[in-house]
């Protein structure tokens, strides 16, 4: 009974071992723009940032991973002047500026994507969710919270070789924040480079 179950033990680890060394990993690297959508544009200006990924596929069509980025913010300005009047007497002139808030957004997200086609020019769909951290700051004090989010997405990679591709995606970010939500359409130009193939 115990030659059996080592038996079994070591052709499910060869099993095993094969199986993740003909695997394909692919690692990423990909810096983008952010557009606030929504009242988050309302209130804060283009943003910039990037981030790393890395996806193990399942099948030649169809990847699963992870992506972490960070993407900030600045806010918009807002200048605020209005004057009082008491009579002839009494008059008073208010000038208030807000300065520019600035929010860091920081997705850790697991994703799914479906190739439509698995060499050269590889369109896909997909979609990531996960965890968004929203650290924002105003006058010297700083704030962060945790949201739910996810993001569906649309892209496509050029393979120039096996090992090394070009990919450029589109996102929508949804952010279930507390009374709204936040959106940003996202845009990114990356290298991908993949393992095991």
């Amino acid at each position: 009974m115990k030659k059996v179950f080592k038996f079994l033990v070591v052709a499910a680890l060869s099993l095993f071992i094969g199986g993740v060394a003909n695997a394909q990993i692919k690692l990423g690297v990909s810096p983008g723009i952010q557009i606030p959508v929504g009242d988050f544009g309302d209130f804060y200006k283009l943003g910039f940032g990037g981030g790393i990924n890395g996806e193990y596929l399942v099948t030649e069509n169809i990847g699963v991973g992870l992506n972490v980025g960070y993407y900030t913010f600045k806010g918009k300005e807002f200048d605020l002047g209005f004057d009082l009047d008491f009579g002839d007497d009494f008059e008073m002139d208010f000038d208030m500026s807000f300065g520019a808030e600035r929010i860091n957004i920081i997705p850790i997200t697991l994703n799914g994507k479906y190739y439509f086609t698995t060499e050269g020019f590889q369109p896909y769909g997909g979609v990531d969710a996960g965890l968004y951290m929203l650290n924002s700051s105003f006058g010297g004090a700083s704030n962060t919270d945790m949201y739910f989010g996810v993001a569906p997405v649309l892209g496509f990679q050029y393979g120039f070789t096996d090992a090394l591709a070009l990919d450029l995606n589109a996102k929508y970010n949804l952010i279930f924040s507390e009374g709204s939500t936040t959106s940003t359409l996202g845009f990114n130009v990356g290298i991908v480079f993949a393992f095991g193939k």
